[in-house]
């Protein structure tokens, strides 16, 4: 895997660690956020280490130096690590004296989705004191990080009381994996709703018009953007609020970093064979990331008022080739459930019924 790849899938989880936390934070689950805080803390300061190379341990060879961060984006990368610590010890923190905020962590969330291309010019926080040293600090972080958290065990008992007592402490996490119908726990392909006023945020976003991501420029790779024609089926006309998924998978069946699901709107408009849904979905990693073994796939789902459901009718997928040719493609259907491993594929139907696709690549820097 070539360096861009490997530096873009390491912030991704970054970020997305952080993005847990901050969640965690926002919802006053104190204890949790921490944990996430730290363990982001451990991983980045490992990675930075791993980039500079750690002196060897007397009688073992030296290991070799793995460059994939430059020497801005490891300044940029040591002071979020910063920030994070002091949040942490901010949010446990019952005396109300003035820290960093959380809305001030949040920033950082969009400035690593660009990361890999650009290095924010300016760090919004200020995490370093006059005349303290950075490797000194990032050390201590790091030991710190390697025992388990910097905070003190009466900070996050007083945490614990006021995460139980205060509410949010029963709201739980969202799994990546759960959402809008992604897993199949039927015979359908679909996910029971208990209510419709139950769903998930991804899947209200979706009934408002789908959770289509803008177009991201990438300055020294190609971006690749895929318009959603039409779909045609039988009775097209019979689905309600149906929609489309999109999601990168690798060989093994596994959404790789950069590849979380993207749904459409609702059509513009219905016949008896086609859904015309005419949106464009932006993948959010350059074509030089993906891996060669990896698919772009398309679920077609609707949803289900008598059984108060999303079911998925039929699937489809675009490989890593295919990506390389720009241009209208008519795309086979395949039977739910969904196999994101592409080992048992059997047609939807042996009739002319296809998803219809035109692909796009982006020029680096366009």
């Amino acid at each position: 895997m070539p360096d861009y790849a490997v530096m873009y899938n390491r912030v991704q989880n970054f970020r997305d660690t952080l993005e847990r936390a901050t969640t965690y934070d926002s919802w006053g689950q104190v204890l949790e956020a921490n944990d996430e805080y730290m363990r982001l803390v451990k991983s980045v300061t490992s990675a930075i280490d791993q980039n500079r190379g750690a002196p060897p341990v007397k009688g073992e060879k030296a290991k070799v130096v793995e460059q994939v961060f430059n020497d801005q984006q490891v300044k940029f990368l040591s002071r979020m690590i910063r920030a994070v610590q002091k949040r942490a010890q901010s949010s446990l923190d019952l005396s109300g004296e003035a820290g960093i905020k959380l809305m001030d962590i949040m920033q950082l969330l969009p400035m690593l989705d660009e990361l890999p291309e650009t290095v924010p010019p300016e760090f919004p926080i200020e995490v370093f004191g006059k005349g303290e040293d950075m490797d000194a600090v990032l050390g201590s972080m790091t030991a710190q990080a390697q025992i388990g958290g910097s905070s003190s065990g009466e900070g996050r008992d007083a945490a614990a009381a006021r995460s139980v007592g205060g509410g949010g402490g029963s709201r739980g996490a969202t799994s990546r994996e759960g959402g809008y119908g992604d897993s199949d726990d039927d015979e359908d392909g679909g996910m029971t709703n208990t209510a419709m006023g139950g769903l998930s945020g991804q899947e209200k976003e979706a009934s408002a018009g789908g959770t289509l991501v803008a177009r991201k420029r990438f300055p020294t790779h190609t971006g690749i953007s895929i318009l959603i024609d039409k779909i045609r089926l039988k009775d097209a006309d019979q689905y309600f609020e149906p929609t489309i998924t999109v999601t990168i998978h690798d060989k093994d069946g596994r959404i790789i970093a950069g590849g979380e699901s993207q749904i459409t709107g609702f059509p513009s408009s219905t016949d008896e064979q086609h859904l015309v849904f005419n949106q464009e979905v932006h993948l959010q990693i350059p074509f030089e990331v993906i891996p060669t073994d990896a698919a772009v796939f398309f679920e077609f789902k609707h949803y289900k008022p008598s059984r108060n459901k999303i079911s998925t009718k039929c699937f489809s997928f675009l490989e890593h080739d295919e990506l390389e040719r720009p241009g209208n493609l008519p795309m086979e259907l395949y039977q739910k459930p969904t196999d994101t491993r592409r080992r048992k594929l059997t047609l939807l139907t042996d009739k002319a019924m296809y998803l219809h696709v035109a692909i796009s690549r982006h020029t680096p820097g366009n």
